[in-house]
């Protein structure tokens, strides 16, 4: 299915689409699992998937929208690190799209901003899925931060923190971290 996957930015025209497939579908590994009406309805009209804040693009194929990929924290750039965030339904989970999302917009925004020089993303310990994709696009692993994601029950989950340099995106490597440097 990926290959045929278009990536469209979103727009305040989206916003209904957006807010049907947000609130729609369960998100097993983000803070709600699932988001009510009101919840998605602040984050719309806040801005949080548009610019300055947000660089976000709807993932779809013949016509469906599968998801939603976005770079956040994109306000200063070229002194920061734009943290990606991607949402899949359910059906294209596991189908390659992840796979070829994040490497569009990695691409993309390596294109788009001559001065970036990296990509963070984090996830829970347990999302493996993510963690697989994450690594097949060159991200490297940088943090495991001990139970520090909480989902909204109060359940505490480690997280991992990864980034892609654009140096190691340019090469087609990725460059290991120095874990054991204690002094």
């Amino acid at each position: 299915m990926s290959a045929a996957v278009r990536f469209r930015p979103v727009t305040p025209a989206d916003h209904p689409v957006l807010a049907e497939f947000l609130v729609g579908e369960d998100w097993p590994f983000h803070h709600h699992r699932r988001l009510s009406a009101a919840t998605v309805a602040d984050w719309l009209a806040g801005g949080a998937y548009a610019l300055p804040q947000a660089l976000a693009f709807c993932i779809e194929h013949d016509g469906r929208l599968l998801g939603l990929i976005h770079l956040d924290e994109i306000e200063d750039i070229d002194d920061g690190e734009p943290l990606l965030n991607i949402r899949l339904t359910a059906a294209a989970r596991g189908q390659g799209v992840g796979r070829a999302a994040v490497r569009w917009i990695c691409e993309h925004a390596f294109g788009r901003w001559p001065r970036l020089q990296r990509i963070a993303a984090e996830t829970r310990a347990d999302n493996l899925a993510m963690r697989r994709v994450l690594r097949a696009c060159g991200f490297a692993k940088e943090a495991h931060h001990r139970q520090a994601w909480t989902s909204a029950d109060g359940t505490r989950h480690d997280c991992i923190g990864y980034a892609l340099l654009r140096a190691d995106w340019e090469r087609g490597v990725v460059t290991p971290v120095p874990w054991d440097d204690a002094p």
